[in-house]
């Protein structure tokens, strides 16, 4: 009588435990992904993930922000505003680092091109509030320009940050975004000239009311 021998059934083809969600492998594969990608692929990684909207994955990536990264990633995400505040806030809520002014002046750029104008005033609203004194307004506008030539964005925020410093009193740095405005092809707004002579008046500066009034008809840079 011939002998029957069982027959082994195939090994499944999706074993839990060597699950991909499960193996510890995985996380370690990712660790050493990232340690060998180099500091630009890094930055483009970066930049990829916040245009699909994944920032829990890039909140996930081994983060050692740095003045230098901040300002690659801010960079080449320049015409992507959206993108562009989700790593802008995310750089901000790190425990051991915090944006400079190089890259609050890069943000306010990018967002005022999107026309997102209440969020360029919160963030100029910081930066000044993080600079007041004279010689960090002479700073904040130094790189302001610097960053307008690089990006060949619009000047529409000299006009803002004008407005900023006069309602925030800081006379001195108002009138000194006055006088160079012109030099970059910006013309202040009416409403930001009323400003600036409410702030002067209020601070008694009175000679130069009449000095920036007369700019104003003189010239006639305010309509």
């Amino acid at each position: 009588m011939r002998k029957i021998t069982a027959v082994k059934p195939p090994p499944p083809l999706f074993n839990p435990k060597n699950s991909l969600h499960t193996s510890p492998s995985l996380s370690q594969w990712k660790l050493r992904d990232e340690s060998k990608l180099t500091r630009p692929e890094f930055v483009d990684r970066i930049c990829r993930l916040l245009v699909l909207r994944r920032l829990a994955a890039v909140e996930n990536l081994p983060l050692a922000l740095s003045d230098d990264l901040v300002d690659a990633v801010l960079r080449q995400l320049r015409l992507n505003p959206k993108a562009s505040i989700q790593f802008f806030e995310l750089a901000s809520r790190q425990q051991n680092y915090r944006p400079n002014v190089k890259a609050y002046c890069k943000i306010v750029h990018i967002v005022a091109r999107g026309r997102m104008f209440d969020e360029t005033r919160s963030f100029l609203n910081e930066l000044v509030g993080f600079c007041e004194s004279k010689r960090a307004g002479f700073m904040i506008w130094d790189e302001l320009v610097r960053v307008y030539r690089e990006f060949s964005f619009s000047p529409t925020v000299f006009d803002m940050i004008l407005k900023v410093y006069a309602k925030k009193g800081m006379p001195k740095n108002a009138l000194y975004v006055f006088d160079n405005m012109g030099k970059c092809g910006r013309v202040p707004s009416l409403q930001s000239c009323n400003s600036l002579l409410n702030c002067l008046v209020k601070n008694g500066e009175l000679h130069n009311v009449f000095c920036v009034y007369d700019q104003m008809i003189r010239v006639g840079n305010c309509s």
